[in-house]
């Protein structure tokens, strides 16, 4: 059984301009990453440890640079990928990195003949390439027969506007919301579908604080995930601009209504925290994406968040077992 869905064979001085970068949105996408300095211990052995993870990832992504050309050592890690394509499938998916294909030929030619991705296309693009055969049904590697929390919670969020159905997710793996807003302990409450005066709240997380002995409140309202976020002008869309007026006017109705909003949520204050789920971000422009910091900016403990706030949550929950 395979424990990794690839491993990256680089040289390393292409480490921060392209394998960190890609790693990152490798373990993003929900992709399983085997990398040297991720995985390599004090006191391992480095040639054990690299032929581990040869050995337990389904694919290895080769990035092929005049860097990674002009040394043995990846090449060695290449030679182990090749003889386990040996076997008839498909192993190695290649990325070029600042090479042409003669430099390639003149290297290896069956590898300069191979479809690859590319770099000059950019990071984003180059990890939507590994994504589609990682992720293909014929693919058997980890990720996709054993999908975790996180690349479960990410096709939800990709193929659904749904609301009723993330919901349902986040109900049974509280652990994302618990991780969204930083409230790990075992005393945390999570309550649902609560209403308040004339607003439904969708969840409201109650975390101890053991220094006052009191309950922090912090509510979380979701709007769909293909939702844009602002019009012209930079204006907050009519649905994003009602919930966070809905989240203000509450602070009043608590500071009148204390006791009655404590019998649902115990040492509720007029103070709480609350987020406004909504959109992806890769799915925004810069301008937009400038509109939200500048929003977020004139807001008073409110706050409004992509949907990418609960997907990198539910990444780092870890497998579902």
């Amino acid at each position: 059984m395979k424990q990794w869905d690839v491993f990256i064979s680089h040289a390393s001085e292409d480490k921060k301009a392209v394998v960190l970068p890609l790693a990152d949105a490798l373990k993003k996408a929900g992709i399983k990453v085997w990398l040297d300095q991720q995985e390599l211990r004090i006191g391992d052995s480095l040639r054990e440890k690299i032929d581990e993870g040869l050995a337990k990832s389904r694919f290895g992504v080769v990035v092929l640079s005049p860097n990674f050309l002009a040394k043995s050592w990846p090449r060695k890690e290449l030679n182990g990928l090749m003889a386990i394509e040996e076997d008839g499938q498909k192993v190695i998916l290649p990325v070029w990195h600042k090479v042409t294909k003669s430099e390639l030929a003149q290297y290896s030619p069956i590898l300069a003949d191979r479809l690859a991705a590319s770099t000059a296309q950019g990071i984003k693009s180059v990890a939507e390439a590994i994504s589609k055969v990682v992720f293909s049904p014929e693919s058997n590697s980890p990720s996709a027969t054993t999908p975790t929390i996180g690349r479960r919670f990410i096709e939800i969020s990709e193929h659904t506007t749904d609301l009723p159905v993330i919901k349902e997710f986040l109900k049974a793996h509280p652990a994302i919301i618990q991780n969204a807003v930083g409230a790990y302990d075992s005393d945390t409450q999570i309550k649902w579908a609560v209403r308040l005066a004339n607003t439904e709240l969708d969840v409201c997380v109650g975390k101890f604080q053991a220094t006052t002995g009191r309950r922090e409140w912090h509510f979380i309202q979701f709007e769909t995930v293909s939702d844009q976020l602002f019009g012209k002008g930079s204006r907050p869309v009519a649905a994003l601009a009602t919930r966070i007026q809905h989240l203000e006017a509450l602070r009043g109705y608590i500071q009148q209504n204390l006791k009655a909003t404590r019998s649902k949520l115990q040492d509720i204050t007029a103070n709480f925290q609350a987020t406004v789920v909504a959109g992806r971000r890769g799915q925004m422009s810069q301008s937009a994406i400038d509109a939200l910091r500048e929003y977020n900016d004139g807001l008073i403990g409110i706050q409004v968040r992509t949907y990418d706030w609960l997907i990198n949550a539910a990444l780092a929950v870890g497998a579902d077992k």
